[in-house]
Order: C-alpha cells, then structure tokens, then sequence
C-alpha cells in the first residue's frame, strides 16, 4: 500500500456510524484508493463506529479512526485530523452524504492544473451550484446573513460560499497557517484566513440533506460562530478591530442604561438614579469582557485579566458617581449620554494604562508567533523535517517544535533580539562585551522559564561571549563555531569546542542525525 498518498481526506464525525460506510464506498467510486489515505476523526460517539471502520479497514482500505475525548467539535476535528494527514492535497467533507465525493476529482484536476490555487471550495452558490430538497426560509436566511459576515474577513477573496464544509487545501498551505484555533463548525473560514490565502476557486456541487441522523447546528453553534468572527476579525483588522468593538460595547451599555433610567421610578436627587441606571453599562462590558478572555486567554498578555477589570471597573464607576454628584442638578438623557462619554474615555484610558488588553495593532505578532514554520534552509536535527510550529505563543518565537518527530530546538534572530532589547539601530557587531552577554544572559533565562537543562549544543559564531556564560549556566557546553578563523583560536582556549559536527553528534549519542545536521548547517 503507497504510505504516501496523493489524497488524504478527513471526515469528522459524531453519531455518524450509520453513514460512514456509505459515504466510504461512494468515495472509492471516484478515488483511487492506492493514492487515499481517509482519516475519520470521532468525538467518542460510542455509537459503534469502530466497528464499523474495522471492517473497512479489513477490507485493504487505507482508513484510520481517530478517537478524540477532550476538545471536542467539528472545526477542531478537522484540525485534528489534518495535523496528522500525510497527504499532498487534504479534502475535508462531512459525513452525513451531504457532500458528494464525486467532486474531489475536479477539486484535484484544479490544483494539479493551476499552481498558483491554494483552495478549492465546494460551493453551493455558483452557476449550477444549489441544493437538492428544500430549506425552510429559516435556514436559508442563516446562511446568508453568516455569508455576509464572513465575508467582512474574507471580502477581498470573492468566495461565494466560505461557509462550505467541503474543501481540498494544499498541504503546504495549511502547514504554512498562523496559529489555528477555531471555534464552532466553519473551519474552511479560520484557514482562508490564518494561511493567508491568496488565490481560491469555487467548484459547483449540490448540496444533498443528510442520510442519517441529526443535525449538528443549533442556536449554541451560531453564537460560536459569532464569537469565531471576533476572533478572525482581530487577525485580519489589528487596526482598528479594538476600536470598533469598543464602540458597540459602549454604545449598548448607554442603550441599557438609558432604558434602566426609563423604568425606574421618579427618584430624589443625583446619586441614587445614576448609581442604578448606570449599572446597565457594568453589566454590558462584564458580560463582553467575560467571552473575550473565554475566546482570546491566549492573546491576554497579563496572568490575571479580570482582577485588572475588576479594578478599572470600580474606578470608572466611583468617577462616574462622583462627577454626577459634584456636577449635575438633575438626571436626564442628556446628561446620562454625557456620564456614558465620560465613563467610557476614563475606562479607555485606565485599560490602556494597566494594559489588560492585547488587541489591536499587538495581537498581530501574538498570532505570528505561533505561526507553523516551514523553511527549506532549516531541517530538524532529529528526523530531517523542515516543517515545524512554534509551541510557545507569544514571546518564544524563536524555540521552534518539529511536527514531526516533536524535537525542540532554538532557532535565533539575533540582530531582531538586539534591536528589540537595544534599540532600532543597534547592530550585535557593535555592542560592547557587556551588552552582547546581557542579551544572551536574557535568552538563557527565558529558556530556564520553559524547561530546566544542564546541557548545550551552540551553533554559530562569534561564540566567545557566550560560551563563557553557557559554561556558567549548565553542566556540559558543546559548540561549533562557524567562522573558520576564529574556531583555530577559540579552540586553544575552549577545549570542549569542536569544529567537527560529527564528534560533537557520536560524543552525544546523536547519530541519526549527523548526515542532516550537516546539510543543514551548511544552508545557514
């Protein structure tokens, strides 16, 4: 059997054990199954599915069941499965029959004959694209208001349907993606977008109603949605995302309050009105602070983001207050409009300046760092791989994982640590000895934060900074110096430096990769 396919498809699945064996053999009527892998990715349905892919299995077809308990949904399924696909082409499509398999030889004939499409959508609205049966007006509605929406992080595409389940990704271009991390079922629009996409085209399919079972979209999954909008809407406008919802946020807090005031009753003075309609704005910005750090933990730069809230919150209440009870004579909707302004350009300003908040122009390089990394000058040491993530979001951009065999590795900018520590115009060949073993000093200490380690391979040069300090930070030093005149000399006085690459791998017990290293070296 080729352990190497052309095709991987991935079909996630839950209560979908009374399709699957259908919808494999319909594939194996347009696909060859000497180049398809299928990857069934299961939310512990215990509905008899195994069994079922057993017996496929034991028929020579080349079909794996993943098996998953935690984080479980469609979108994550799906990622799930594609992290572990070993195809050229992945094709994602459901498992309800919904999505004919008669397609997946147009979406392959387009990316074979057009190098430059990195996507191929199943669409349902293209010229003889649609859909067989009827959808009540409810459906159809949902779709199009959530097409419009996405098409708010994806309008300069021209995709018709970026809401489709149906799709065939080159693998190259997921693995290139930026940190993936979806919410909800529309997994196609989280990589449209996290892998920079480019060129997309759209191939017709009829859309069929499922086989078997329920569906899976409720009011729960349309919320997910939105909130999945959110988070796509920070990546793809940094700039001005954080003002935007700002503004909404606030302006539905003055709206509650404002009707908080038209309900009380007729009450004495300043303080006691103010103090309760205002509430209407508190409730409004717990609640839409509470889904961004539940979404975005991950983006949320200091360890304890609501007891910052807690405090901004009370502070802009207590001024709020305070301004109503020193200031105005009387409670109307103008002066409630104003307290609303005030109180939303002081909880600005106090947010900016605890800093509790990571969007905008920021949340840019939080993503970036977590991009998968694929370069044909950096091979693994362990297994050759040249495909790699970053598993330390956020400041460790520079420790990168092999997707492969799962080694982990630094791999520096130094001139960017220099300019970032030091300052724009400060270049590393013109520091003093001080400040170049400041900064590896600094770059020791953020690896102790990750892992303690008591020995080190350096690769570079100009090592004789740092070999100084390694020797003060672990137990044993290796190094290899990659400037052919300083190695003769800092070897006089670092005996355990070695300019052979093969003595330092045999002394470690690293053989493997010694012919790798090597070519991989030799690229830097």
């Amino acid at each position: 059997m080729n352990h190497s396919p052309l095709l991987s498809i991935i079909i996630p699945t839950y209560k979908e054990a009374g399709n699957i064996k259908n919808l494999v053999e319909e594939i194996l009527e347009y696909c060859d199954r000497d180049s398809l892998e299928i990857l069934v990715v299961d939310d512990n349905s215990q509905d008899g599915i195994d069994e079922q892919i057993r017996l496929l299995y034991e028929q020579g077809i080349n079909i794996t069941l993943l098996q998953r308990l935690e984080n479980r949904g469609l979108a994550t399924a799906v990622k799930f499965g594609m992290d572990r696909a070993i195809g050229k082409y992945l094709v994602c499509m459901d498992a309800d029959l919904s999505h004919p398999p008669a397609v997946i030889p147009k979406m392959i004939q387009v990316l074979e004959d057009q190098r430059d499409v990195e996507v191929v959508v199943g669409s349902r609205y293209v010229d003889e694209g649609g859909f067989a049966g009827q959808w009540n007006q409810y459906r159809q509605w949902n779709s199009k208001i959530s097409t419009m929406l996405a098409n708010l992080v994806i309008h300069d595409l021209g995709v018709k349907d970026p809401m489709s389940g149906y799709f065939c990704i080159r693998q190259e271009v997921y693995l290139r993606a930026a940190y993936i991390k979806p919410i909800g079922y529309k997994i196609l629009l989280e990589l449209l977008v996290k892998c920079g996409c480019s060129r997309v085209v759209e191939v017709p399919i009829t859309f069929r109603e499922r086989a078997k079972g329920e569906s899976k979209l409720n009011l729960r999954e349309q919320m997910n949605y939105l909130n999945h909008l959110s988070r796509l809407f920070d990546f793809s406008h940094p700039q001005w995302s954080a003002a935007l919802k700002y503004l909404i946020v606030n302006v539905l807090g003055v709206s509650l309050m404002l009707l908080l005031w038209l309900i009380l009753p007729d009450l004495e003075g300043v303080l006691v009105p103010v103090s309760l309609s205002y509430l209407g704005v508190i409730a409004t910005n717990v609640f839409f602070f509470g889904r961004y750090v539940h979404y975005n933990a991950d983006q949320i730069e200091v360890g304890f983001p609501w007891i910052s809230f807690t405090l901004i919150t009370t502070a802009e209440y207590i001024f709020v207050l305070g301004f109503a009870f020193f200031v105005l004579n009387n409670v109307n909707m103008a002066g409630l409009l104003g307290l609303g302004a005030l109180g939303a350009l002081f909880r600005f300003m106090l947010r900016k300046l605890v800093g509790h908040d990571s969007r905008g122009p920021g949340v840019v390089n939080n993503y970036q760092n977590s991009f998968n990394y694929s370069s044909e000058e950096v091979s693994c040491l362990m297994c050759g791989n040249q495909n790699f993530t970053f598993p330390y979001i956020k400041t460790h951009n520079w420790l990168l994982e092999c997707k492969s065999c799962g080694f982990r590795f630094a791999k520096r900018d130094v001139q960017k640590e220099v300019r970032s520590i030091f300052g724009e115009n400060t270049k590393f060949h013109e520091m003093s000895r001080e400040e170049q073993k400041n900064n590896f000093e600094i770059y020791l200490d953020e690896i102790k934060k990750i892992s303690e380690f008591k020995s080190l391979l350096i690769i570079g040069s100009d090592l004789e900074v740092s070999l100084g300090i390694a020797r003060e930070n672990c137990q044993e030093v290796k190094a290899l110096e990659m400037n052919a005149v300083r190695d003769q000399t800092l070897q006089e006085y670092w005996k355990e430096l070695h300019s052979n690459i093969e003595i330092i791998i045999k002394e470690n017990k690293l053989w493997k990769m010694a012919k790798q290293t090597q070519k991989s070296l030799n690229k830097l």
